[in-house]
């Protein structure tokens, strides 16, 4: 499909003698039971916590479903040391007291030193802005964001929609955290794209540190099983976690206590540099050793993300982001998000939560505000797609989909979970009990979150059941911008029945695409007018009496001329965004006029984008 996307830039010509976007009956999806530890967490508070607490969604199936991956020529096998620090890519060491903040601080230690991996820049991100700008919806934070606690894909969802800021522009104040309000005047850098739930084991965890970079990674901290002499970890209890670290290494030759063998994770701590150690590398103390097998670790994470686009805009009905999820009992199941459009673009991705490991995807871009009434031939529709590890997602789409402004499209994704019956991810208000603890309570939206069992009959979830669907759509909002200079041209005197063009005058426009996303450039001309005199009618052919050509050339040599039906005829096939294109003009004049005084055309350039 081609849409003109701007009708015009005018270029004005002077001349002087010249022209110049179901379930079946009876089916109703069921929630997924919350996360029993989340739920003993807040109902039976441990007695040392440090911000941490585990999520309300229920992920223990991931241990039964392991990440299906290609089979490689043999076990993998690693150094017996490994250390990031020893690089230089990891960030110094902060210091989280006296709040209960390391929800957000292992979380932004992983990603600083994901983006010094990649990019050999280092990165100083905001924790209070974090804190300060996680979504309302998680009512039990607000007024205790210093106390309240939270876990990493709460972090990582706050990330994905509002981005990482710098500690210069929101500093950490403990006194004022409670207080403060989100802080969108700070420059945004980055989006978090991806968060990957690594599978528990030490291999997986060491591919995920030696390929990816740290992994933030959740543990039970109890002081009592920590030697400060020798700065190693040692719990093999059943208590929940209650502290978020990040993993920045390993060594196989630290020995375990009281003989439970060796091995252990090099641990950044958010604790500062007056506590812990230095863990075998340089002077920064603030670091300690994870004997493996120990801590009952849970949530170990790594994250993708990319470059802020002010131009890029994230639509979305999940403020909270994923709450628990929904299925049919069975493991696929559908979910579609209705979007109006607030400027013209691309929909370029499609983001959403997967509930399980090896999670499939097919994605389809509607034109459409209502799915209850049917849907209609798709816009776009992605090949079937799969998402190894459980996590967050940013589908880029293979074939953008340009949106207008003031339309509504709709995206549906149908999601498959081999091996769990809870395929789609959700929002919705829940309280925990007793006492009655209202935990979220986002602002449920009606007639634009959909589920469905077959992709065909679909049921307004958040009208029915008060949830909406933890699926959102990345738009590059683009009003295109196109600009021509010089703005007009002056052919000078011409005589009749002769020619004059811009190569001749050593003159030239030149086009330049101001970064829109387009594919084509059509070009037309006017007849030529002149105020209370003779208009000279613009043809095709070689020109009669008050007729005249008008022609154009990208080249100098080869010439196009302008429909005489004053329609747009094809300029070039694109300009780049940012690139630009030369071209040329020229003018036939008429053999005779009674009216040889200047007078002026109209060229117009119009930009179309395909999608």
């Amino acid at each position: 499909m081609v849409v003109p996307l701007i009708t015009c830039l005018i270029l004005l010509v002077i001349i002087g003698t010249l022209p110049v976007g179901a379930q079946g009956p009876g089916e109703m999806p069921q929630r997924a039971p919350l996360n029993p530890d989340f739920l003993d967490y807040i109902q039976n508070p441990p007695a040392e916590s440090y911000g941490y607490i585990p999520s309300p969604v229920d992920m223990r199936h991931l241990q039964d479903i392991p990440v299906s991956k290609p089979e490689t020529l043999g076990p993998l096998t690693y150094d017996p040391y490994f250390d990031w620090r020893t690089s230089g890519k990891v960030t110094p060491v902060k210091d989280q007291n006296p709040c209960g903040t390391c929800w957000i601080f292992g979380t932004l230690a992983a990603l600083e030193s994901k983006v010094l991996i990649d990019e050999s820049n280092t990165f100083d991100f905001s924790e209070q802005n974090v804190a300060c700008c996680t979504d309302e919806s998680w009512v039990y934070l607000t007024a205790d964001r210093c106390e309240g606690g939270g876990w990493s894909w709460l972090a990582a969802d706050t990330l994905s929609k509002k981005g990482t800021r710098l500690e210069a522009c929101d500093p950490y104040n403990t006194t004022t955290i409670d207080t403060d309000t989100c802080d969108d005047s700070c420059i945004t850098t980055k989006y978090v794209t991806g968060y990957r739930q690594i599978a528990l084991t030490t291999e997986a965890i060491k591919e995920a540190v030696s390929t990816h970079g740290p992994v933030s990674v959740a543990i039970y901290w109890g002081s009592s099983y920590y030697d400060s002499d020798t700065n190693v970890y040692y719990y093999t209890g059943t208590s929940s976690p209650n502290h978020l670290v990040c993993i920045v290494g390993w060594d196989d030759t630290i020995e375990h206590p009281e003989g439970g063998g060796s091995g252990a994770w090099i641990v950044k701590n958010s604790w500062g540099t007056t506590w812990g150690g230095t863990c075998g590398y340089g002077s920064e103390r603030g670091y300690f050793y994870l004997c493996y097998g120990s801590g009952n670790i849970e949530e170990a994470a790594y994250y993708e993300y990319k470059d802020y686009n002010a131009s890029e805009k994230i639509y979305y009905w999940d403020e909270a982001g994923m709450v628990d999820s929904a299925g049919y009992g069975n493991d696929h199941a559908w979910m579609a998000s209705v979007f109006p459009m607030t400027g013209d673009g691309s929909l370029t991705h499609v983001d959403f939560w997967t509930t399980s490991n090896n999670a499939g995807y097919e994605i389809y871009v509607y034109q459409d505000s209502d799915p209850t009434d049917g849907l209609p031939s798709p816009l776009s529709s992605q090949p079937p797609g799969s998402c190894d590890e459980a996590g967050y997602y940013s589908i880029a789409l293979d074939s953008p989909v340009f949106v207008s402004s003031g339309q509504t499209y709709t995206v549906a994704v149908k999601m498959t979970t081999t091996g769990y019956n809870y395929p789609v991810p959700i929002e919705y208000e829940w309280t925990v009990s007793p006492p009655p603890t209202t935990m979220c309570s986002p602002p449920i939206q009606t007639g634009v979150s959909y589920m469905s069992s077959d992709g065909t009959e679909w049921t307004d979830i958040g009208t029915t059941y008060d949830w909406n669907a933890s699926l959102r759509a990345r738009v590059l909002e683009t009003t295109v911008s196109v600009s021509v200079s010089p703005s007009t041209v002056a052919y000078g005197v011409v005589a009749p029945g002769t020619s004059q063009d811009t190569v001749t005058l050593n003159q030239q426009i030149t086009v330049t695409n101001n970064g829109g996303v387009t594919d084509d450039f059509s070009i037309k001309s006017s007849d030529a007018t002149r105020d209370g005199g003779t208009t000279w009618n613009l043809v095709a052919d070689t020109p009669g009496a008050d007729e005249f050509k008008h022609e154009f050339s990208t080249n100098g040599t080869d010439w196009t001329p302008m429909p005489d039906n004053n329609d747009y005829t094809a300029l070039v096939a694109s300009i780049e965004p940012y690139g630009s294109v030369t071209v040329y003009l020229r003018i036939t004049m008429p053999g005779s006029t009674g009216d040889p005084l200047e007078h002026t055309i109209t060229v117009t350039i119009m930009a179309i984008a395909s999608g």
